[in-house]
């Protein structure tokens, strides 16, 4: 017997089912095959439930990011987005991009990637332009940066979150000179050089 399965789970994010289906209990279970079934993920008819409301969810950020990371995939061997931009991830201070730093997926390590949410911090606003798939490297830069610009508190609900005074977009198309990255990539290692060492 073969069973369609939900992207969500596919990715292995079953708590974001998009296809939850009722066990015998009458407790709704992700889409996954029980025993003796196989899987292949569905897409032959539109695919579960609509998005929850942000009010019903139990951790908005953690439903979030995993969207996010569900939207925008990192894959060992992609190049940090801000590779090269002048203007990277917009904010109050968007940053110079990494010289192209290379990324590698489900990692901690410093050549790892993350998914970054910007200019608007809101973790449920996953539309293109706002979600950027980034080295590290820019990634601590960014936020070191721009976060004194958003106040501490994350508003409710995913609400959107912007800087609280005047912000940029983020510029995909302005490149920085091989001057500038250079120069940039010397400043920001002696910075974190000279923090490493307080």
């Amino acid at each position: 017997m073969e069973a369609s399965v939900c992207w969500s789970c596919v990715n292995g994010l079953h708590d974001d089912c998009l296809a939850p289906v009722e066990d015998d209990n009458g407790v709704l279970q992700c889409c996954c095959p029980k025993e003796g079934a196989t899987a292949k993920p569905s897409g032959a008819r539109p695919v579960g439930r609509p998005l929850s409301n942000p009010d019903d969810m139990k951790d908005v950020l953690s439903t979030g990011r995993k969207r996010a990371a569900m939207l925008y995939p990192i894959t060992t061997g992609m190049v940090c987005e801000w590779a090269g931009l002048r203007y990277a991830g917009g904010g109050v201070e968007p940053i110079i991009g990494c010289a192209g730093n290379v990324l590698r997926a489900n990692t901690r390590d410093s050549d790892g990637g993350d998914v970054h949410h910007g200019p608007n911090k809101s973790v449920l606003e996953n539309s293109p332009g706002n979600v950027h798939r980034i080295c590290k490297f820019c990634h601590h830069r960014w936020h070191a940066l721009n976060d004194e610009y958003y106040g501490k508190e994350r508003p409710e609900a995913g609400q959107p979150w912007y800087p609280k005074v005047a912000w940029l977009p983020h510029d995909s198309e302005t490149k920085a000179t091989s001057e500038e990255i250079e120069e940039n990539e010397k400043y920001w290692k002696r910075e974190s050089n000279e923090m490493s060492e307080l």
